[in-house]
């Protein structure tokens, strides 16, 4: 390595390795380092695990169940649970809590005076517990969600589903990630793995398999190679990114926010193996959905590609790109990505001071 990429003192600011040392002091999961993405999770972004769940598109647990909701519009359950989402919405987490359980006893009344039937009262309850789930995680009450993740999947058997079902392996992916929040490691890597396990199967038996089965095995596969990331286990890490990736390429197009988040993973795992000229390659393709996005990610990714071109003592590609990356933060009013510009800016300042020639 040049002198300029040894003391550079890895100059990938976005939210990945720096990030990655953060998490652990903070002891968070990985999936803080994604970046946010507006309007593509049905979840609120302040849950880290929830945000997965929706990237791909899935319809997710609470919504395969919504049949029952199909009643009028004045049926008092079908309201409290819209009140308690647009609670949840706005982060007024025990409003929503007492709409909910005021649905579930209205449930569980309907259902003993047999006014509801059997179907439709398990429909309800997994819509309800997915929702709670959801809603503890995202205050990181996490021995709440858990138990309420395993009563969703326990209604779910009792509706008669089958453990392979996409409905219980979504949630198994939730538990999963809960897990590797709450560092109980093992049990974490055994959801995923037992995740993956389930969709490739599904994938490999049905050539003709609707797109929602399709995005889960993306939504596992991207689960766990996040979890093993954080974990440096780089390697094996790479290509369930890459995978993932391509799921999300088939079932959401080129041009879509979910693949700039899987880009970045993969260029993240590259740039810890110093696989530079990979993760530079990656971030073009970055670059080029999130330009024809226009997403406020732009100035994050052009200071990555500077970051790469400073370690490798490309200064005028780097000065070329944190200039561009600049711009954009300040046209974005983009304070934090503006300051990693500014970063990046001055690193290549101080290479210059210290004699060092850009190498063309």
């Amino acid at each position: 390595m040049t002198t300029a990429g040894r003391t550079v003192l890895n100059a990938f600011r976005f939210t990945f390795l720096r990030c990655l040392n953060e998490l652990k002091r903070r002891k968070l999961h990985p999936r803080e380092c994604v970046p946010h993405i507006e309007n593509t999770s049905k979840f609120s972004r302040t849950s880290s695990l929830s945000t997965v769940v929706s990237s791909f598109g899935l319809i997710g647990v609470s919504r395969c169940f919504l049949g029952f909701s199909s009643k009028t519009e004045e049926d008092p359950i079908v309201m409290n649970i819209k009140r308690a989402k647009l609670a949840a919405m706005r982060n007024e987490h025990q409003a929503a809590e007492r709409l909910y359980h005021e649905a579930l006893y209205n449930i569980e009344d309907k259902f003993k005076k047999k006014e509801m039937e059997r179907e439709e009262y398990f429909n309800a309850k997994v819509t309800i517990y997915d929702d709670l789930a959801n809603m503890a995680l995202s205050q990181r009450h996490f021995s709440k969600a858990e138990n309420i993740y395993k009563e969703t999947m326990k209604a779910c058997l009792q509706k008669g589903m089958e453990k392979t079902s996409n409905a219980v392996v979504e949630i198994t992916i939730k538990l999963g990630s809960l897990y590797a929040m709450t560092k109980k490691d093992e049990m974490a890597e055994m959801g995923y793995q037992e995740a993956v396990k389930v969709m490739e199967l599904k994938v490999k038996e049905n050539s003709e398999i609707d797109n929602n089965t399709y995005a889960l095995l993306g939504l596992a596969l991207e689960s766990y190679g996040r979890f093993l990331m954080f974990h440096k286990q780089l390697a094996k890490a790479e290509p369930l990114f890459v995978r993932s990736e391509s799921i999300a390429r088939r079932v959401l197009g080129e041009e879509h926010p979910q693949r700039i988040v899987l880009l970045n993973d993969i260029a993240a795992v590259q740039i810890m193996r110093n696989n530079l000229e990979d993760a530079e390659s990656t971030l073009f393709q970055a670059v080029e959905v999130g330009t024809a996005l226009n997403v406020p990610e732009l100035p994050a990714l052009y200071s990555n590609l500077g970051a790469i071109y400073l370690r490798t003592s490309k200064l005028n590609e780097a000065e070329k790109n944190c200039g561009i990356a600049l711009k954009k933060a300040k046209e974005n009013k983009n304070k934090h990505a503006q300051g990693q510009a500014e970063f990046c800016l001055q690193k290549i300042l101080e290479e210059r001071k210290k004699g060092v020639q850009s190498v063309e």
